[in-house]
């Protein structure tokens, strides 16, 4: 589903610019809002910390990858902790 609502833009540190729209174009999209917001609440429960969810993208951004044919046999780490105490032959969980 493509995005219905217009990103900010940062000006600076302290400052970002928001579009100014219609009242009645908004009023068009208001029950979309609604049940995509629903969906998502669905998913994450009665509650939920945006902040906390917005940190596990962030860090998870890139974290999967495509597997080729070269990749077969090799060894797949969740993280950095993880891949040097097998370095080591440490266990890691």
């Amino acid at each position: 589903m493509e995005r219905l609502t217009i990103p900010d833009v940062r000006i600076d540190e302290k400052t970002q610019k928001r579009t100014i729209i219609c009242a009645d174009k908004v009023n068009s999209y208001v029950m979309e809002f609604y049940w995509r917001l629903k969906k998502i609440e669905d998913i994450l429960g009665e509650d939920y910390d945006l902040d906390r969810l917005r940190e596990l993208v962030e860090n998870y951004r890139g974290a999967f990858v495509t597997f080729g044919n070269r990749d077969v046999g090799k060894s797949v780490f969740r993280t950095r902790e993880a891949a040097e105490a097998a370095l080591k032959g440490e266990a890691h969980e």
